[in-house]
């Protein structure tokens, strides 16, 4: 059988004295550095989460502020086009009457050429009708 002997429960307080100061020492100081280490994880993933958050929400603005400018750009060009159509419209406008007074300058000056031109062979074909009586006559 077992014996205990004055040995025994020597070693048995010796062990629990060395526990004692090996809890102190070292146990302890690495429990502290352990949980410091812990807070300091923690607060890093609720700053990561919330710094994650902070950037979901900017680049929420940043899509928010890209739709609506294209959207203000499309509305600008399609102002801007219609603009350019009418414009377009309006010079073709002028264009056209101008082309047209032009044309009605041109044919009355023609108009006013042929009618000089007539008086012009009308009496030039009285002077050569004379001429022809005048030498089938003589």
């Amino acid at each position: 059988m077992l014996s205990i002997d004055g040995s025994a429960l020597v070693v048995f307080a010796i062990i629990w004295v060395l526990v004692f100061i090996l809890t102190r020492v070292f146990f302890n100081p690495l429990r502290k550095i352990r949980a410091e280490r812990e807070r300091h994880v923690r607060r890093g993933e609720e700053e990561a989460q919330s710094s994650q958050a902070e950037y979901d929400r900017a680049l929420q603005k940043i899509d928010q502020a890209v739709r609506q400018a294209k959207a203000e750009a499309e509305q600008a060009r399609d102002h801007l086009a219609a603009e350019a159509g009418r414009e377009k419209n309006q010079m073709i406008a002028e264009l056209n009457a101008e082309y047209r007074r032009q044309v009605d300058q041109a044919k009355s000056e023609i108009a006013a050429q042929m009618a000089s031109l007539k008086k012009e062979v009308a009496s030039r074909s009285d002077d050569l009708a004379e001429k022809i009586e005048g030498r089938l006559l003589n």
